[in-house]
């Protein structure tokens, strides 16, 4: 959606100094009569928009469980709409529900179709018509992560843990380097909650210590980098 935080009128009364170029009267000040970009209130505004837009116009159903997922079922069909601030990916089991929703759209916001998704919040989308298959995946981000690391040429391994490691949170004691400890752990999550769900436990564990950054700590928790090398 192009230029979506100024489609909304803001409800409370903002003030901003006149920006430069813009000539005002000594002592005056400006009222906003639209959101605007770097205002606090943009974001839930914009969200209130195309939240009533999608559910009160379009007809979509507003997901309890994710807020930004929408969905519409037109007889056996379904259409889904993710939401992603101003990133919308639709998908539906009937081609022509995409063509209908997509044209809705453009009646209210200004909108630029970028064609069949492959790529969304840096999750890469393959698709197997044959097969009937999406592939879901974070190739790239991996790839970015070993070398963030140093870790691009490691040696490989099968298993993100040992599975003999027993740690007592007590016992570890913390250094100066507990920081890299937090980045590592911080971008496997957002690996895990994507694509990955195989390195949950092993994330899930070590992030119990992400104060406690020991050399022999951090050697543990980038033995999951191994294993992304590996898989």
């Amino acid at each position: 959606v192009k230029t979506a935080f100024l489609s909304k009128t803001v409800k409370e009364n903002v003030y901003i100094y006149p920006p430069e170029g813009v000539i005002c009267k000594k002592g005056h000040i400006l009222k906003l009569q639209k959101a605007l970009y770097g205002l606090r209130q943009s974001s839930r505004c914009w969200n209130d928009e195309i939240n009533s837009f999608v559910v009160l116009m379009l007809g979509f159903t507003r997901s309890e469980i994710d807020f930004c997922l929408y969905f519409k079922r037109d007889g056996i069909d379904t259409t889904y709409l993710l939401l992603f601030v101003d990133d919308i990916c639709l998908g539906s089991t009937n081609p022509k529900l995409l063509e209908k929703y997509i044209k809705g759209l453009t009646i209210k916001f200004d909108i630029k179709d970028l064609g069949t998704l492959t790529c969304f919040l840096g999750i890469e989308v393959d698709y197997n018509e044959e097969n009937h298959l999406i592939k879901l995946s974070q190739k790239e981000y991996i790839s970015k992560l070993l070398k963030r690391f140093g870790m691009e040429n490691c040696k490989p391994k099968s298993t993100p843990i040992d599975l003999k490691l027993k740690l007592d949170i007590e016992e570890v004691k913390s250094e100066s380097s507990a920081s890299q400890m937090r980045e590592i752990v911080g971008c496997l999550m957002f690996l895990m909650l994507g694509t990955r769900p195989d390195i949950s436990y092993s994330v899930n564990y070590f992030a119990r210590f992400q104060d406690k950054g020991t050399r022999k700590m951090i050697e543990y928790v980038k033995r999951i980098l191994r294993y992304l090398k590996e898989t």
